[in-house]
């Protein structure tokens, strides 16, 4: 209990990933709404896989559908979805690939994925053209 505040600061989505799904989705069963929004942050985020589709891992499944409707729950996943993630080159473009992965979540049948997805490609996009501007006013080629 002294310590659960580092899983509010840092990323542990390794550990979490590290663990057995089934024995991560038992503990949260077993703890509640309060230990979901201490794993929210810290789950798999989605992705594409190599063919392109949408893949919502079962960890992250769980926690949105039983208890993404917390706010408190939503907002730790959503801030953990990119948490300490460095970015490099052209960021600009790396902002717009994340919009495009977001986009293709517009349609999952999860409502928070969904809300998530529109969040995810706004906040992108906005991001990619920021610092579009931010290299044409400082003119960096």
């Amino acid at each position: 209990k002294d310590k659960g505040w580092l899983f509010d600061v840092d990323v542990y989505r390794g550990l979490i990933n590290a663990l057995p799904c089934a024995t991560v989705i038992e503990w949260i069963k077993a703890n509640g709404i309060e230990a979901a929004r201490r794993v929210a942050r810290h789950v798999p985020k989605p992705h594409l896989d190599a063919s392109g589709n949408p893949i919502v891992e079962p960890l992250t499944e769980f926690v949105l559908s039983t208890f993404g409707s917390d706010e408190k729950v939503f907002n730790a996943f959503y801030a953990g979805v990119h948490s300490l993630q460095l970015y490099s080159g052209d960021i600009a473009a790396e902002h717009e690939m994340e919009a495009a992965v977001a986009r293709n979540f517009r349609a999952h049948p999860l409502a928070v994925i969904r809300k998530w997805a529109k969040l995810e490609e706004e906040s992108s996009l906005y991001q990619a053209k920021s610092w579009r501007e931010e290299r044409e006013e400082r003119k960096i080629e």
